[in-house]
């Protein structure tokens, strides 16, 4: 539906949130956190809405700091692994966006890969902007 709402194909509340800028999808994060404590964009930043990548991706210190905050290890291949039961048990990652929560479950950004071997759907950028931090919030936001 170009330009109208099909309530039959979600369900769930629509939020309308301002763009920052017009060039992309572009939105502003008030913060990102995990267990209520603010562990990425304490001052604000910057996101791009991306229905072409599957992925959430951010600054890699921030989404390394994810990773240790909700207890995801990198393997010798530079991959960031779970064992799959854990995604019962792992924190949401809420993205506060307009004053409104945004969590992502465990059971969103963890990704099986094979029989009791899963990893992070989140991944380290090196993209700048100029006013800070850029984050891409895929699929794997907007499935939520």
């Amino acid at each position: 539906t170009f330009g109208g709402i099909d309530y039959s194909c979600f369900s769930g509340k629509l939020h309308w949130i301002p763009l920052s800028s017009e060039t992309y999808w572009q939105i502003s994060i008030d913060s990102i956190t995990v267990m209520g404590q603010v562990i990425a964009c304490p001052r604000g930043c910057q996101a791009v809405i991306d229905t072409g990548t599957s992925l959430l991706a951010g600054p890699l210190d921030s989404i390394t700091v994810i990773h240790d905050r909700i207890g995801i290890i990198e393997d010798s291949n530079g991959e960031y692994v779970v064992n799959c039961r854990a995604k019962n048990h792992l924190p949401d990652i809420v993205f506060v966006i307009n004053g409104i929560k945004f969590p992502v479950s465990a059971k969103t950004y963890i990704q099986q890969m094979r029989q009791g071997y899963c990893k992070s759907g989140l991944e380290g950028t090196f993209i700048s902007a100029p006013s800070g931090d850029l984050w891409i919030l895929g699929e794997i936001f907007l499935c939520q």
